[in-house]
């Protein structure tokens, strides 16, 4: 199985039902899954790198988590290892870092700004770096 094909597999109709039931449109849930599938897909093309989830990605990210044994086997399925969550990684001069490589990283490899950081996106929360300061690094 390929790179892309690999997080495609993984099955996020559980992540989507949630993220409905909270509000969201059909039409944003789905947006937002590709784009969290579009992040996975950047520790698979990008090893050893560090990468910050905007606040879209973020909440899939979390519905993801919240489920730790299927979370588990689809890191491992993917990854071989489990990518860990780092909360305390937020706010640090190597997380300010990583959002300017996470923004450059993504728009090179798929062509769309990661974070959108004007007034209207930031009161929106829609794409900027996550404030929770949520980050996957690969744990071997």
């Amino acid at each position: 199985m390929d790179v892309a094909g690999s997080v495609a597999a993984l099955d996020f109709s559980k992540e989507y039902k949630s993220i409905c039931e909270s509000g969201v449109s059909a039409l944003e849930a789905r947006q937002m899954i590709e784009e969290y599938r579009r992040f996975l897909t950047l520790f698979l093309e990008y090893e050893g790198r560090t990468f910050v989830p905007n606040e879209r990605v973020d909440t899939v990210w979390h519905q993801h988590l919240a489920d730790p044994e299927k979370y588990k086997e689809d890191c491992r399925h993917v990854f071989g290892t489990t990518l860990e969550h780092d909360a305390d990684f937020y706010g640090t001069e190597a997380f300010k870092i990583a959002c300017k490589e996470t923004e450059g990283v993504f728009q090179s490899r798929f062509g769309a700004p990661f974070y959108l950081t004007s007034n209207a996106a930031l009161c929106a929360g829609m794409r900027s770096p996550s404030r929770c300061g949520g980050m996957l690094q690969n744990s071997n």
